[in-house]
Formats: C-alpha cells, structure tokens, sequence
C-alpha cells in the first residue's frame, strides 16, 4: 500500500463498486497484491499506477505490517489468508489521476479528516505509526471485526 501525498492530501480508494469486496464501503490506500518474482518497491509503482493513473517517483519505505487474519471477519469471509502488506508513502509523482478504478473511487482527502473516514482499524494504526517517521514493523490481530492488538517495532 501506499500513502500517495499532495500538499496536504492523501489519495484514498472508496471501494464501493461490488458488495462483495472485504473492503466494501471502506477507504483504503491504494496498493494491491505482490506478483510472483515482484519486488515490494516495483509492486507498489504498478499498483499505484494500475490503479490511479499515477507513476510514483522515489517513494519511501515505511515499513510492514504483518496482518494475522485467523480469527478475523472481513465482510462475510472468516479466516482470510494473512496478509504481509509493505507501506510505502510518496510526495511526487507524475500523471493524471484516474476518477475510478476497479475497485472503486479516487479522491483527495485532506489529511485532518482522514481519521473521520470509514476504514479498517488497523489503517488508522498505521496511519499513526507514519506520524513517528520511523521505519516500522508490525502485526495486527484481531477478534471477530474489532482490533485487539497491534504491536509495534520502530528502527
């Protein structure tokens, strides 16, 4: 995933496009899933690209978060696979910017109403953890749809 940052934005993806999205009505950075021989770094630039029409330029690396989805409801799914998810964040870029993209929406919000937003308790963490701007590594466990844990390590 990646925080994709103008001025003092952050581009969000409101998945709002199939009721049977885990992530449906929610808001979400963009990013997706590491293909197989991928890097991290050139994951994020595809994804971002595939999915806003923006080509990242040096995006930073902020960490990972390990995400142990045994116990965890997403939409009507139980005991997703866990995720590994690398965090990147990135201030330029070049590129227009798509209105939609498969999943749902594009849009700017401004970061003081990103917190206000509908999204997954863990994002919220993370979004936290970017504000220390210390590298990180992270798990998320949760119960059922709520958060119970998330634990931390910063370089």
């Amino acid at each position: 995933m990646c925080y994709v940052q103008k001025s003092d934005e952050v581009l969000m993806v409101h998945r709002n496009l199939s009721k049977k999205d885990i992530h449906y009505g929610l808001y979400v950075p963009p990013g997706g899933k590491i293909e197989r021989g991928e890097r991290p770094i050139d994951c994020v630039v595809r994804e971002v690209l595939e999915e806003s029409g923006l080509n990242l330029i040096n995006p930073k690396y902020n960490g990972v978060a390990i995400f142990d989805n045994r116990n965890r409801i997403l939409g009507t799914q139980t005991n997703q696979e866990d995720w590994e998810v690398h965090v990147y964040s990135c201030e330029n870029f070049s590129g227009s910017l798509k209105r939609k993209c498969e999943s749902g929406s594009l849009l700017w919000v401004p970061k003081s109403k990103l917190l206000t937003l509908q999204m997954h308790e863990g994002d919220k963490v993370i979004l936290s953890w970017l504000e220390i701007q210390r590298r990180f590594e992270g798990i998320f466990r949760y119960s059922g749809e709520k958060l119970s844990e998330a634990i931390a390590r910063f370089d």
